[in-house]
């Protein structure tokens, strides 16, 4: 929010001045995304290793087993829609699409699963 101050004040001085505000910009924006990413990954880190003593085998080989599913699923279509339908320019779309169905497909499983076991 403040990186955008760079850019105003800079064009309200004189507008030769607009570009070292772009630039302040676009420094301190790359800053944050490091900052966020860089912490971001210690925390999910912190958050694993609290989490580790909780995980069970049977719980690492749920996970495993969606995970290979998905991956396998999701590259097939992906291949297929390619070869067959030679629809390589609009095949970025499987890539979302399979992140958000893959975590609908893994809750629908666990939901089931607790059912089952209720």
């Amino acid at each position: 929010m403040l990186s955008l101050a760079f850019i105003f004040a800079t064009s309200f001085v004189n507008d030769d001045f607009t570009p070292y505000g772009v630039s302040a910009f676009l420094l301190i924006a790359a800053v944050a995304v490091f900052l966020f990413i860089y912490y971001g990954n210690i925390q999910g880190a912190f958050t694993k290793l609290l989490e580790e003593s909780k995980v069970t085998v049977l719980k690492k080989e749920v996970e495993r087993f969606i995970g290979v599913v998905g991956a396998v699923l999701w590259t097939v279509i992906f291949l297929f829609t390619g070869f067959v339908y030679q629809r390589w320019d609009v095949n970025w779309a499987v890539f979302p699409i399979a992140g958000i169905l893959s975590g609908m497909f893994s809750n629908v499983y666990h939901i089931l699963k607790r059912k089952n076991v209720s």
